[in-house]
């Protein structure tokens, strides 16, 4: 049985370009990075909450469209200079 789990994503400066660039939706990714789970309410009052990672480093693996550029495994950010 086949489980997925969402997170958001947030990445900066040539980090966030060259991911903008290659990340296409169903590609799969390695990321490094800092979670954080943050609380949230809907409109009609109910509590939830989401899972959110500032990247450091992320990792092409495959998946999706591979001719989309960056080859399997090429990682992006790993010499970046992050801002925390």
């Amino acid at each position: 049985q086949e489980h997925t789990e969402w997170y958001r994503v947030s990445a900066f400066g040539r980090l966030a370009e060259t991911t903008n660039e290659y990340l296409d939706r169903g590609r799969l990714v390695h990321v490094i990075g800092e979670h954080r789970t943050s609380p949230w309410q809907t409109e009609s009052g109910e509590l939830r909450s989401g899972n959110e990672v500032s990247a450091r480093k992320v990792t092409f693996l495959g998946g999706g469209d591979s001719s989309a550029g960056a080859s399997g495994g090429a990682p992006a950010g790993e010499d970046e200079d992050v801002p925390w």
